[in-house]
């Protein structure tokens, strides 16, 4: 195997690696805002969420340090997507 042909497959390795990393991310916030919504933020727990996205609590404490955090992530993808829809509706 070349050089360049190493570098193209770690780089390729690199980019699905982060995509996965990516995707689980954006389940636990979509899990995190649906429980939310239904149970209330006071009465979810980090453990709720992991349980409800299938993923371990070691998992979901590697993406976010406390329910706080979570939290913010939730708030912050809301804005982002109402910012996107207000966008839309200005064009």
């Amino acid at each position: 195997m070349t050089e360049k042909t190493y570098l193209c497959t770690e780089i390729h390795l690199i980019y699905i690696y982060s995509m996965a990393v990516e995707k689980t991310r954006n389940k636990l916030i979509e899990v995190a805002r649906t429980l939310f919504a239904k149970q209330g933020i006071e009465e979810t727990t980090m453990n709720d969420i992991a349980l409800a996205s299938g993923k371990g609590r070691r998992t979901l404490y590697t993406y976010f340090k406390s329910k706080d955090d979570i939290y913010d992530a939730v708030v912050q993808d809301e804005l982002e997507l109402m910012a996107q829809k207000m966008a839309e509706v200005a064009q």
